[in-house]
């Protein structure tokens, strides 16, 4: 009996170094979610980050808050109707394309 508890004292001893010398897994498996919102009042533009991704197999989250200067909202709203409109054209003129070739 005391040879065997002496094996399991050395037994126990011995799994830290172990422990030690396991790495840990790799997983193949990868998250990330963003989500910017953008709401305009009173003449300023509040801005909310949220991002969360799994990474080194835990969860990290991140946010921040923030004000956006009144110039800098304007261009980005020119800048994503012009984006719209462009898009727009650009599918209205595929689905014309079958048609185009019958007034020649």
């Amino acid at each position: 009996m005391n040879a065997w508890l002496s094996a399991m004292d050395d037994a126990q001893r011995q799994a830290p170094e172990q422990d030690a010398q396991v790495r840990p897994v790799q997983s193949s498996f990868q998250f990330r979610y963003a989500r910017t919102e953008i709401v305009a009042r009173g003449g300023q533009a509040h801005v909310r980050h949220h991002e969360a991704r799994y990474e080194d197999g835990r969860l990290v989250r991140e946010e921040c808050e923030g004000t956006l200067d009144p110039a800098a909202w304007e261009r980005m709203v020119e800048e994503n109707q012009r984006l719209f409109a462009r898009q727009v054209e650009s599918v209205l003129s595929l689905w014309s394309l079958p048609f185009g070739g019958w007034r020649r």
